[in-house]
Formats: structure tokens, C-alpha cells, sequence
């Protein structure tokens, strides 16, 4: 940084409480410091969410492997009871898992099964007589050969005997740990050494078992799992902590180490339960009081939630992120050692707890369409904020995501939300595609239904497709139908626009005010610029700030042939204007006025002001983040001196339209 810009920076530090007191009547409008502050936290959520996308790439693309093959595998898993058991200090585990399947057709001879084979690994019947097994690791699986044929609907017990040392090494796609086996805590976030059917469709993925697990520990040690817990033989020197399973489940994870445990319970009486093992305590407490807080609001929105119990779990920082499961989410140890006070810690929990809907209670069945899931989930995340933060947290979050797709997403990598090629992109166009817009769609179809059929139409897709209530996968049709049902609206342009199409609208906008007698005018004109020249038909909104009124009014605009050009009056002078001021829009939003930072339709001191604060990039370190995109004029995704010139050659302008 050179001197003249350290000078101006302290300069603009020192005048910036006292420029924001003297902006005028009414509240500020900009809060240039929750701008910053909600940028920062968005980086920590960012790197987050890219941990916790590790999942579903690394495991969708062995499932697609198995689905190309199309090889048959006619069983059903009825019931599976894992018995667990580790030496803590070796590192080592010796399982046993009981599985219960039926065949599917008649004269059924074989079943393949994903598992991950340990150094010591063997199956037999119930009867212990060793059975033949054929591995193909290309696929992650094994066949295993039966005893006897199998007519549609025999069912057949078979032991899967598996010990040794698991991988609990960081995988190969984001660098996480999904297991430890250790003296200070055992934890396995996807049990690949239990064995599952190998599925070939969504519909055999999720199945319909249930699993027991049985788990030995230390005495002194408290297990917890997706499971429900039923019991605890003391056996003197261990313990054997029991655990049932009462829901359909395609995922089966547990952990146990020396707990210390605080619950909260929902209206609906399920205990919410925080299991911490290492740091501080402190915060145990308000996260099972934001836990429940969080499933209430869901349930009273989408669907009761129907699990037993809800655990959010510590394990290690090496996990990166988080994994929700039914009934519990696993969270990375220093997680669960913050303050829920701090927004984008509430803003991890609460999204992971909406996979108890989107992803575990309701199942989608659209293999290219993960949105489905962590779209939604995210969006709900962005919903629940809404509710506990000032809504302009919200809003700049929903603008930041935007800006960092646009910096992350060269137009020609980008893919439709639902395609064949959303496992093929890169892990940040994942991201940004899969949670971010498609957090953004649902936001936007909210603002073009309304909120209360928007609502509606979630609630009833929700209460539908409750995989306890109806064991059919969802789809991206049938939550279209469902929005269409309650807003009376045809949503297939929509749909095909936003979730098999590619691109943004962008939007160029100027605001010029103005005296009529004793009214105060604001005209606006808005026009769709991008290069594509293809036309979004969207609701487009402004934000108006008239006279000492503290929060702005919102108006809404019409477009003709893909331009809004419109007058509106007022019995107070109007201070400001900015165009989808909520950052409802999936796009592009440029004023014409270069240099207003603040949306005052005036270039002025405060706005050198932020520009001079504002120097440095998107990626900049935190110490010195003070990245604000409306001061990045060239929108090259940096402040600095090419913007102050641009302000400069501006400085002292108002508002025009010119035509």
C-alpha cells in the first residue's frame, strides 16, 4: 500500500462515524461496516461449504460408475445391526455387521454390496459357513455369492466380518477427514466398511432399512449416533451403548469420546442435544437452544420433523465442515466452540439442519439436480436468518454470493443447475451453481409468487414427499407443480430459464430526482444489457429512500421490450435510490452514475470517503479486507486507484437520465 493511500485510508477511518451522522435525516443508506463484516464471515461459510460438498461429488460420481454399468442387483436391505468395537490406541476396529435382505425377483443368486475391505474381511451365513466373495474396486464393491437361490421376497441373513485399520487419512477431493479412531475420540461420518446395497438408481440408494448398532467403549466414554440410543449394558471394564434405528435410513454414522452434553427440547418435545469433547463449554448450552429454535422454525414453515431427536456433534477440525445425517449433524470440533451470537456460525448450523428436510425427510430423485437438496437447504438457512439478523445481513449475503460466482464462473464453464454436467465442473463451480444460485432461484420464485404462496407451495411439497409418509422421490417437475398448484402461475419458462439454462440478466439503471410544486419526484429507467440478448422476465424492485422516513420504500417496475422507464411521486425529497435493493435478482445490477457508492444519486465526500476505505481486492487477507463492491467501478473485483480516478472525474455530479 502506498503512503498516499495508508494517509487516505486513516483519513477516511477517522471522518467515517462523523460522514455517517451527517449523511442526512433518517437512517444511513449504506452500512458500509455490516458490509464488510458479513463479506468476512461469507469467506468462512464459503470454505465451509466447500468442505461439506465433499460428499456428494466424491460419492455421486462411484454412484453414476454403478449406474452407467446398469448391472443388476435385485435385493432389498431390510435391516442391518452393526456391533462396534475399537482399539483406541492402535487405531484399529473389529465390526460385525448383521444384514437382513430379501430378494427383489425370482432366482436370485448373488448381491453386491459397497464396502470398503480391511485386512481382515470375510462373510458367512448366519450359520457361520464362509461364503464366496469377488471384489471390484473399480466400483467400490463386492459380490457375494448366496448359499441358496432366491425367489422374490426369501429373505437371507448374512455376517459381513470386517477389522483392521480404516482410512481415516484426508480424501483426495478437499483434503477432509471423515473418520478418527484415537483415544480422545472415535468418529466415522459415513461408514464405508458397513456394507450397503450397491445402487443403481436414487431409489435403491435410499432403500428402506433400519440399522441397530451395538458400540463398545470405554467406560467413561458416551456414544451418539443417527440412530436412536436404547440402552447401556455396563459390562465393568467397557460399556456396550445400544442404539436403534426407527426410520428408513441410507446413511448410518456415529462417534463417542468423553462428552459433556446440554439439550434443549423442540415444541414438539424432541430433545436437541450438544455433544462437546474438547474447548470450551461455554457454548453448549445456546447452541441446544439454537438447534431447536432452528427445527421449530422449519417445522412450522415446511413439515413437522419427524426423527425422534436431533444431536449436533463435535468431532475433529480435520472434518472441514459438516455432514448432515438424519437426526444428527457432525460438525468440525472449533464449530461448536463459538458463539451463536456470531452470524455465520448460526448460518453452518442452521443450514445443515435443514438437510433433516432436504436430503433425509424429503429424497430427490433427480441424479442432476443435487440443488434439490443443498439449494434448498441453503435457501432455508438464508430463510431462518431472516428471522434473528437485520434483513440487509441477509441481503448482502445474497449479493456477496453473487459477486463471487461472477469472479469464480467464467461464462463459458458454466453449466445449468440441473444437467448431466454438474458433477463434471470444477468443486467452486459446484458450489456456486448448487447452493448459491440455487438458494438465489427459490428467493427469486418467493419474490415472483409472493411469500404466502410461495410458503404453500413448500409446505405441501414437504408435507408430500416426507419419505416416512410417502416413499416416493421427489423431482424437479414435482416441486414445480406443487409451486404451480398454490400460485395458479405456469412456471415451466421460468423453470427453463433458471434451472436448465445458463446466464444472468444485467442490468443497467440511473435515478434522477426532481421538484414537480409541492411534490417530490423519482424517475427511474432500468434496461437489460447482458450480451446475450436474451430476456429475463423477472419482477424487478427499487428501493427508495424519501425524506426522514428510516426504512426505504419499495417500488416496483414494468418492463417494456426489456426497459422499465418510470416516474414516481412523492410529498417528501427523495435521498437515495438503488434497483433490487434486497439483492432478490440473480444478476447484474450496474448504475450509470459512477462514483455514488452509497446509492445517494449524488457523488460526494462520503463516497471518496468509501472508496478510499475500501481499497483491495475480493480475496484480500482479512486484516485489511475492506472490499466493497459498489466502490469497484471497473468491476474488475479490486479498489483502487483506476476507481478514486473514475470518482474523481465524477466527483460533485447528480443523477440524470439521458435518454
Amino acid at each position: 500500500m502506498s503512503f498516499r493511500h495508508w494517509l487516505i485510508s486513516l483519513l477516511a477511518l477517522a471522518f467515517l462515524l462523523a460522514a455517517l451522522g451527517a449523511a442526512g435525516a433518517g437512517t444511513p443508506l449504506y452500512d458500509p461496516a455490516a458490509k464488510i463484516r458479513i463479506q468476512r464471515g461469507a469467506h468462512e461459510l464459503t470454505a465451509y461449504q466447500q468442505a461439506e460438498t465433499a460428499f456428494s461429488p466424491l460419492r455421486q460420481a462411484a454412484f453414476r460408475h454403478r449406474m452407467e454399468r446398469k448391472a443388476p442387483n435385485p435385493i432389498e436391505i431390510k435391516h442391518s445391526l452393526i456391533a462396534f468395537d475399537a482399539e483406541e490406541g492402535p487405531g484399529t476396529i473389529d465390526t460385525q455387521t448383521t444384514v437382513t435382505l430379501a430378494a427383489t425377483e425370482d432366482g436370485v443368486t448373488t448381491g453386491e454390496f459397497v464396502v470398503t475391505a480391511l485386512e481382515d474381511f470375510s462373510v458367512t451365513d448366519n450359520g457361520g459357513i464362509p461364503l464366496t466373495v469377488e471384489a471390484n474396486p473399480y466400483y467400490g464393491t463386492v459380490v457375494v455369492t448366496f448359499p441358496e437361490t432366491l425367489d422374490e421376497g426369501d429373505e437371507l441373513v448374512l455376517v459381513f466380518h470386517n477389522a483392521g485399520t480404516p482410512d481415516c487419512e484426508p480424501d483426495d477431493f478437499f483434503g477432509m477427514v471423515f473418520c478418527r479412531v484415537s483415544d480422545d475420540i472415535v468418529f466415522f461420518a459415513g461408514l464405508d466398511w458397513v456394507p450397503s446395497k450397491a445402487a443403481y438408481t436414487l431409489e435403491d440408494y435410499y432403500g428402506h432399512q433400519t440399522t441397530d448398532l451395538d458400540i463398545t467403549t470405554p467406560p467413561d466414554y458416551l456414544a451418539v449416533s443417527t440412530s436412536d440410543p436404547a440402552g447401556v449394558d455396563d459390562e465393568g471394564d467397557h460399556l456396550v451403548q445400544h442404539f436403534v434405528g426407527h426410520f428408513d435410513e441410507s446413511y448410518a454414522g456415529f462417534a463417542y469420546a468423553k462428552y459433556e452434553t446440554f439439550t434443549h427440547a423442540t415444541a414438539a418435545g424432541q430433545p436437541v442435544t450438544t455433544y462437546l469433547h474438547t474447548g470450551t463449554t461455554s457454548f453448549g448450552q445456546p447452541w441446544a437452544d439454537t438447534g431447536a429454535a432452528i427445527i421449530d422454525y422449519f417445522a412450522g414453515i415446511f413439515s413437522p420433523y419427524v426423527y425422534n431427536k436431533h444431536d449436533l456433534v463435535q468431532t475433529i477440525n480435520e472434518l472441514g465442515g459438516g455432514v448432515g445425517p438424519q437426526s444428527l449433524s457432525f460438525y468440525y470440533a472449533d464449530a461448536l466452540i463459538t458463539d451463536p451470537a456470531y452470524m455465520f456460525s448460526e448460518s453452518i448450523f442452521s443450514h445443515e439442519i435443514a438437510h433433516s428436510w432436504w436430503g433425509n425427510m424429503i429424497r430427490y430423485g433427480d441424479e442432476d439436480s443435487p440443488w434439490l437438496n443443498e439449494g434448498i437447504a441453503e435457501y432455508s438457512s438464508r430463510r431462518y436468518g431472516y428471522q434473528v439478523w437485520p434483513s440487509y445481513y441477509q441481503d448482502y449475503l445474497y449479493e456477496f454470493y453473487f459477486n463471487y460466482f461472477r469472479y469464480a464462473v467464467d461464462p463459458s464453464q458454466e453449466v445449468p443447475m440441473s444437467s448431466d454436467a454438474i458433477f463434471a465442473v470444477d468443486s467452486m463451480i459446484y458450489q456456486a451453481l448448487t447452493y448459491w444460485k440455487g438458494a438465489h432461484v427459490l428467493r427469486m420464485l418467493e419474490s415472483w409468487l409472493g411469500d404466502e404462496d410461495f410458503l404453500a407451495g413448500m409446505a405441501d411439497y414437504a408435507q408430500t414427499y416426507t419419505w416416512e409418509n410417502n416413499a416416493e422421490l421427489t423431482t424437479v417437475d414435482k416441486y414445480r407443480a406443487k409451486l404451480e398448484a398454490t400460485s395458479g402461475l405456469d412456471l415451466q419458462g421460468f423453470f427453463d430459464q433458471w434451472v436448465y439454462g445458463k446466464g444472468y440478466p444485467v442490468y443497467r439503471w440511473a435515478a434522477e430526482f426532481g421538484q414537480d410544486g409541492a411534490q417530490y419526484t423519482a424517475r427511474l429507467r432500468v434496461e437489460q444489457i447482458q450480451e446475450s440478448g436474451a430476456f429475463f422476465d423477472l419482477p424487478v424492485q427499487a428501493s427508495l429512500w424519501i425524506g426522514e422516513e428510516d426504512e426505504p420504500r419499495t417500488v416496483s417496475l414494468e418492463f417494456t421490450a426489456g426497459v422499465a422507464d418510470q416516474t414516481f411521486t412523492f410529498d417528501a425529497e427523495p435521498r437515495g435510490a438503488r434497483v433490487d435493493g434486497e439483492a432478490r435478482i440473480w444478476g447484474d445490477k450496474i448504475a450509470a452514475l459512477t462514483g455514488d457508492v452509497d446509492a445517494s444519486n449524488e457523488v460526494d465526500g462520503l463516497d471518496l470517503i468509501y472508496v478510499a476505505w475500501s481499497q483491495g481486492g475480493l480475496f484480500n487477507d482479512y486484516d485489511h479486507y475492506n472490499y466493497l463492491p459498489e466502490a469497484d467501478f471497473d468491476r474488475d473485483f479490486t479498489v483502487d486507484q483506476t476507481d478514486l480516478d473514475a470518482l474523481h472525474a465524477n466527483f460533485g455530479k447528480r443523477g440524470t437520465i439521458d435518454e
